[in-house]
């Protein structure tokens, strides 16, 4: 989670402005590529990067949900875990108090 959080804080912003930078210099030479008749592949375009982006924030927002789903599942595990373990440490007890009983009322 602590990368994850890194990643959203650190790595995403400067990303972000660098994908701005990158669309306004194209459009400055968009125009002059039209006047060149110079014919850009498709998947060059900004927009392709902005699918691209979209498309990566939307996979780290449902990686970062399943990890947040997983942690609590395993919270709920732990606690589970701890209620077991404890209801079992009571009934160890129960059992030798019975068990000191027996081997009381035996004698």
């Amino acid at each position: 989670a602590e990368i994850s959080s890194r990643f959203r804080s650190e790595e995403v912003p400067p990303r972000q402005k660098e994908k701005d930078r990158f669309f306004a210099a194209f459009r400055e030479l968009e125009g002059q590529m039209k006047q060149a008749n110079f014919d850009l592949d498709r998947d060059l375009y900004p927009e392709s990067l902005e699918r691209s982006w979209n498309h990566l924030m939307m996979l780290y927002k449902e990686r970062e949900q399943a990890i947040q789903e997983e942690i609590a599942r395993l919270e709920k595990l732990q606690r589970l875990a701890e209620k077991v373990q404890k209801e079992a440490s009571t009934t160890d007890n129960k059992l030798d108090d019975i068990e000191a009983w027996i081997e009381e009322e035996a004698k």
